[in-house]
């Protein structure tokens, strides 16, 4: 297993790093999901996975948007900063896979276009809580206008100023592709690529955002197994 960084938070770490104005109980989500031709076999498993994380989030007291990209040889915003309970549930006309994997454009652009939504707000109505769930099947192959140290550089400087960030690695060897991301080790999921295990991801990385939007901090979505060996 690759070494990895691990990040454990605590509320008085999160008071720490947001000692700033914000809107209490607000948070920003954004969701960036594979839609390369690689995650047919995962197509179902995504579709429920990312509706159920949309569910269980809608029940959480508190304001929060989401914003739901997809990624294959371009990048597509589906929807940007909605409020979580207007949001649409994904269908197989919705997501259909096809393509490459532009990995590091749609995290990229995602964190510029959220710091620039979330710069024009008035500091009393930011958001306390910003977190970001990505997940992939496969290596970046189709990026045009960032990096992967780019990315790996603006991740580690968001993560200094308070956002937060998951990975989801399916089929692939999550913990390298997380550590080269700058994502910390528990807060990485590596995953099989069958239904359940997918599903499963989905439902870890969703406590771990119920876990952060009520106060107790971003939680380890890591398998037991993986945690032991860690």
């Amino acid at each position: 297993m690759s070494d990895v960084k691990d990040a454990v938070e605590t509320p008085e770490q999160q008071e720490e790093v947001t000692n700033k104005p914000y809107k209490k109980g607000y948070t920003e989500m954004a969701i960036i999901v594979d839609k390369s031709g690689s995650m047919c076999g995962l197509k179902q498993s995504t579709i429920d996975g990312i509706n159920k994380f949309i569910e269980e989030q809608r029940r959480l007291k508190g304001d929060a948007n989401a914003t739901l990209v997809f990624f294959a040889n371009q990048v597509d915003a589906l929807v940007e900063a909605s409020p979580i309970t207007d949001l649409t549930m994904l269908t197989d006309e919705s997501y259909v896979p096809n393509g490459g994997t532009a990995l590091n454009d749609a995290v990229g652009g995602t964190i510029d276009k959220m710091k620039d939504r979330i710069s024009s707000m008035d500091e009393n109505e930011r958001p306390e809580y910003i977190v970001f769930v990505i997940m992939t099947d496969g290596q970046e192959n189709a990026s045009k206008t960032y990096s992967g140290s780019q990315v790996s550089e603006m991740i580690e400087t968001q993560t200094n100023d308070g956002w937060h960030f998951i990975f989801l690695g399916a089929g692939i060897d999550a913990d390298k592709a997380a550590t080269d991301l700058n994502v910390a080790g528990n807060h990485t999921r590596g995953y099989g690529v069958n239904y359940e295990e997918s599903v499963d991801a989905y439902f870890a990385a969703s406590n771990s955002v119920m876990s952060l939007r009520s106060g107790e901090g971003l939680t380890s979505v890591r398998v037991e197994d993986d945690e032991d060996s860690n």
